[in-house]
């Protein structure tokens, strides 16, 4: 699905089949996605159609969990650090001043 045909035409975007030329996760992923489609649409030539329709859709959707499993990491990772951070420069402590706004609520009032 993803080579070049004689003619130059590839079946596929040239960014889905860029990734499958880059070998690697992606490449494995556009694999499993063709697999799945062709064991639901079948391999008859006449499901030809029907199998470029269903894999474009599972490829489109295999990018969308892939750019947000890697937002999640990137957010992770910077959680991360901001919490070393936080732990470093001593900011973890009891003053009241750096307490939620629900703390100052919760306290008995002073007489």
């Amino acid at each position: 699905m993803c080579e070049q045909k004689k003619t130059g035409k590839c079946n596929v975007k040239e960014t889905v089949a860029a990734d499958y030329r880059a070998g690697g996760e992606r490449r494995e992923l556009l694999e499993i996605a063709l697999l799945e489609t062709l064991m639901e649409t079948g391999t008859e030539r006449s499901a030809h159609s029907r199998v470029k329709q269903v894999f474009s859709a599972k490829v489109e959707h295999v990018k969308e969990r892939l750019q947000e499993r890697e937002k999640e990491a990137v957010a992770k990772e910077k959680l991360e650090e901001l919490g070393s951070a936080v732990q470093d420069e001593g900011f973890m402590s009891n003053d009241p001043a750096l307490m939620p706004a629900e703390a100052e609520t919760t306290a008995p009032a002073a007489k």
